[in-house]
Order: structure tokens, then C-alpha cells, then sequence
């Protein structure tokens, strides 16, 4: 890979200009190492053979690189790298679900271990795939890394995604972003079947379970699955609802929630017939929040811890290394279960 290469994987965005992929080329050949302080870059002459074009833009693209302090010429000699950074921050783009509370500590923690010399553009796609084909568009050749949330069952070959795999990382929900990219997931399968069956001589103190889980939702399909085979398999009551209807709470039933909006319509319920959290009702929810961990001496919640997994994503893109990390779920438990 060359100076040239960098530029020419440029040539294809329309919203560069052809002095812009110059410059945009030789700053992701620094960040890449491409170059180093002190090496010759490719001579206008040599620019312009091999890109097809004309002198004078290759000469305001040098002119705007020096200004900036990036390059430096000799006369008889060309054009050579000062600076071991590209001077332009790093620009991130983070695609995520949306703005709740265990995101926006993702991105709290994200943000402040990059620190200054980053730019992070975030992006919600709401798990809307119209919404989240058009973030890729936008956001195709203006990135020098993308960090990605991704809609689950969708991979980036089938929805025609590209991005290069060596700049991506892949975060919350696995799926696959080619043989390069990196990923810092969850995994829900396995966890919830060990957390339901570490729960189970309490879950069998209640008559019933239901799970509130949406088909059209962002709600990870293997929670659901392996809900029903650890219900089945214990011989377990069960009942999975898209959603609580209000005022529907009943003694001797455990509820688990993954929506956040559930949770508290039958925590106020709960409140309102004097039904006691552990002992009348069982109450697990996912994703914990400070929130979860004091109401009512505690929430019990699966959760992944969502600090680790931005500090995690941070240092990666500090360090560049391949990544491939499932960061545990566990158990909170507290007085609802």
C-alpha cells in the first residue's frame, strides 16, 4: 500500500473534490503509517501520470498539505512529511441504536478515553434498516473509522455496506463485517441460559415467567430462544407478550423486561397494589443503570458492562489492533429476584 493507493481508494467519492482526495489520501496515509517524518511523497509529475490528473491540482493539494505544516518542499528535491500526525483529528463515526442510558455511557467513556485529538460524528439508525442504509451512504469515504452497532440478521455483504475492514469495529451485536474488521460484542444465548439457570430454584418459587420481547424490535433474537429452551427444558410456565398492558400485573409472576418503558409501568403498578418486589413479584430487567441498582433496595438485571466495552473500543482504535472480544454478561442481582 502507497500514498498513491490511498489516494486512488478516494476516486470514487463524488463529494471529494480531486484537490481534496489528495489531501484526504496523504492524511490517511500518515494515520495508516504509511509514511513517516521525513519520507518523499510521489512528485507532481508522478501524480499525474498516475492519477490522470492535472499538474495544478496536485500542486494546490501540496500547497494547502504545507500550510498546513504537514509537508514541506526542497527545490530539486520535492515534497517530504514534517509532522508524524496528520494534523486533522482522527474522525470517527459511531452508528448506534439510539440515545438511552446504557449508549450514552457507552459514549461517555468512548469520548473521554479518545480525548482531544479525535472527532466522533454519532449516528442512531433506531433499528430502522431505511434509516440505517442511508447513514452508510452519507458516511462512505468521509470516516477514517467506523464504529457500528449493527442491525441484527443483516450482515454488511447482504445489504451492500461498504466500509474498509480494517477501520471498522463492530460493537454491541455481532455480525459479520468481513475477515478484517474487529468486533467487542455481547453474547445472549449462553448467558442467559447460565443467569436463568443460576436463578432457577427462585424462578420455580413463582407460577408463572413471562419475557416481554418485540419481533420488530432491536430485541437480540437469541434472548427469546433461549428464554424458551430453559423454560421448557425446567418445565417452567411461561408466557412470552410484545409488550405489559397496563394494569395487568398478578402476584406469583416473574417479569422480564428488556424495554425499559415495561419495567417502569410495572414498577408503578407494583407501587400501586402494595405488591412487594421479590416475594409478590419477580422482576429481572436487562442493561443495568444507576438508576436499577437504587430503586426499591434494587433492580436484579442481565447486563454487559458497557464501560469495559468503551473503553475496550477506544483503546483499540488508540492502538490499532485486531480485535475479537466477547465481553461477559452478567448477574446483578438485588431484591426484585
Amino acid at each position: 500500500m502507497s500514498v498513491i493507493d490511498k489516494i486512488k481508494e478516494l476516486l470514487e467519492f463524488s463529494h471529494y473534490t480531486k484537490q481534496e482526495q489528495i489531501i484526504v489520501g496523504v492524511q490517511h496515509a500518515i494515520e495508516d503509517k504509511i509514511i513517516a517524518y521525513g519520507d518523499l511523497l510521489p512528485s507532481v509529475n508522478k501524480l499525474a501520470e498516475e492519477l490522470n490528473m492535472a499538474r495544478e491540482t496536485i500542486v494546490k493539494a501540496y500547497s494547502s498539505l504545507k500550510d498546513r505544516g504537514i509537508i514541506e518542499s526542497k527545490h530539486g528535491v520535492g515534497y517530504f512529511l514534517t509532522t508524524t500526525t496528520s494534523i486533522q483529528k482522527l474522525s470517527i463515526a459511531l452508528i448506534l441504536y439510539s440515545f438511552n442510558s446504557f449508549q450514552e455511557e457507552f459514549y461517555k467513556i468512548f469520548h473521554k478515553t479518545l480525548g482531544e485529538n479525535y472527532n466522533i460524528d454519532v449516528f442512531f439508525h433506531h433499528n430502522n434498516l431505511d434509516i440505517y442504509q442511508s447513514i452508510f451512504s452519507q458516511i462512505k469515504g468521509k470516516y477514517g473509522y467506523f464504529v457500528v452497532a449493527p442491525i441484527q440478521g443483516k450482515s454488511k455483504k447482504e445489504l451492500g455496506i461498504k466500509l474498509p475492514g480494517n477501520k471498522t469495529l463492530v460493537i454491541d451485536r455481532y455480525e459479520n463485517f468481513g475477515s478484517k474488521a474487529s468486533y467487542i460484542t455481547q453474547e445472549f444465548e449462553k448467558a442467559t441460559d447460565r443467569i436463568l439457570t443460576d436463578l432457577l430454584s427462585t424462578i420455580k418459587k413463582f407460577e408463572n415467567v413471562i419475557l416481554f420481547y418485540k419481533e420488530d424490535s432491536d430485541h437480540p433474537k437469541d434472548i427469546k430462544k433461549s428464554f424458551e429452551s430453559f423454560c421448557q427444558t425446567n418445565t417452567i410456565k411461561y408466557n412470552i407478550a410484545e409488550e405489559y398492558l397496563p394494569h395487568s400485573v398478578s402476584k406469583n409472576t416473574i417479569y422480564i423486561t428488556i424495554n425499559d418503558s415495561d419495567l417502569w409501568s410495572i414498577l408503578r403498578d407494583c407501587k400501586f397494589q402494595q405488591l412487594k418486589l421479590g416475594e409478590d413479584v419477580g422482576i429481572l430487567s436487562h442493561n443495568d443503570t444507576p438508576v436499577k441498582e437504587i430503586y426499591e433496595d434494587g433492580i436484579s438485571t442481565i447486563s454487559t458492562d458497557f464501560k469495559k466495552m468503551a473503553l475496550l473500543a477506544a483503546e483499540h482504535i488508540i492502538n490499532r489492533n485486531k480485535v475479537e472480544m466477547i465481553v461477559d454478561t452478567k448477574l446483578f442481582r438485588r431484591s426484585s429476584l
